[in-house]
């Protein structure tokens, strides 16, 4: 379990993003850091460098990093593509229970996880679709639904991109969290269908030498 002073300084940390963690939101954290590592030792969720307390509120700190570029209205509706041990979507769930999320996930043992996790957590707003998300993207109940789409680790931006247009209203958002490459990414896309690049924003946490690119690719008519 992290120490007392890694909990305060994710506190301090979420308070720089301009969030506020309440007791139960501190509770469903480690909870969460807990049930990822036990499980982390039967299937791989995050690599043996992460699988220590330190790493996973780093990945907590990063999945929400997205608070200080977004403000993300009530009652959004949100798909997680390829949510794995559940960045950025968990994080953000629990921080914003009105959200209504989708995690897509298509390795089975990940999704029990994540089915798993969100009972544990009691977030009533989540769903686990256990399935590739090229594969849901005419579905009736997705198409066109989602006023944000994010993906952290899953590729190239002009991969990601024809990816998650299906699943977002006109005038929502994928936002993908990048590193450093994101530039010559951003370079690589060439002429965009129905979408335009809306802004790169760069987000340095010194504290945890955490350097993070959230790009977001807004749906145009």
């Amino acid at each position: 379990m992290p120490s007392f002073l890694q909990v305060e300084q994710f506190k301090k940390i979420c308070s720089s993003l301009g969030i506020s963690l309440s007791d139960e939101m501190i509770e469903r954290f480690q909870a969460y850091l807990a049930l990822l590592l036990e499980w982390n030792r039967r299937i791989h969720l995050v690599s043996k460098r992460d699988a220590k307390s330190d790493r996973i509120i780093r990945h907590f700190v990063d999945s929400l990093s997205i608070f200080k570029f977004l403000d993300l209205p009530k009652q959004a509706t949100l798909l997680d593509l390829g949510a794995g041990a559940g960045f950025p979507s968990i994080p953000i769930n629990i921080v914003r229970q009105d959200i209504q999320s989708t995690l897509v996930e298509s390795i089975h043992k990940k999704a029990l996880f994540l089915q798993k996790l969100s009972q544990v957590l009691e977030l009533r707003k989540i769903s686990i679709l256990n399935r590739r998300a090229e594969e849901l993207a005419d579905h009736p109940d997705l198409k066109e639904r989602f006023d944000l789409v994010v993906a952290k680790a899953m590729g190239k931006l002009k991969d990601i991109i024809p990816l998650s247009m299906p699943f977002l209203k006109e005038g929502g958002l994928l936002l993908a969290y990048k590193g450093k490459g994101v530039k010559r990414e951003i370079e690589e896309i060439g002429t965009l269908k129905d979408c335009r690049i809306k802004d790169a924003v760069r987000i340095e946490i010194t504290e945890m030498d955490l350097l993070r690119w959230l790009a977001a690719i807004e749906k145009v008519d």
